[in-house]
């Protein structure tokens, strides 16, 4: 009796697995059947579709992905900003009404935080591009 139920155990397993994997191997193939078709018609359906799988992803945040996605020569330009009418001046481009990025902070919350402490934001936005602009332009975080 007991040897009868291992063997259908072990079947069963065998059977989850393989279920498993022939769902994994669809589910690949679909997918590039999808983006093969994106390819085919950009702004089509397919396109729509994957692009909002991709989405869906989470954000790169250490620095040795965000490094290779994005780096900034040491001569880049950038002018450090120098007092709070700067810093307000350019809060004022900040849209509300857009969608909040990937922090999910609403833009109507960070326009306020900055019209109270412009301060604050001048001194964190210079000491982000003094340290990022250092050496070869990579970040040192």
């Amino acid at each position: 009796m007991a040897s009868i139920a291992l063997r259908k155990h072990i079947k069963s397993k065998e059977k989850r697995r393989s279920l498993k994997n022939a769902v994994k191997r669809s589910k690949a193939r679909h997918f590039q059947e999808l983006c093969d078709a994106a390819d085919i018609q950009p702004f089509g359906l397919a396109y729509k579709i994957v692009m909002g799988k991709l989405a869906r992803q989470p954000m790169p945040s250490s620095a040795t992905q965000l490094s290779r996605i994005y780096s900034i020569p040491p001569d880049n330009g950038v002018r450090l900003l120098t007092n709070d009418e700067e810093v307000l001046a350019l809060s004022a481009g900040i849209m509300i009404a857009k969608a909040t990025g990937p922090d999910e902070i609403p833009n109507v919350a960070i326009k306020h935080i900055i019209a109270a402490h412009p301060d604050l934001f001048a001194d964190l936005y210079n000491a982000f591009w003094r340290e990022r602009c250092q050496g070869d332009g990579r970040s040192n975080v």
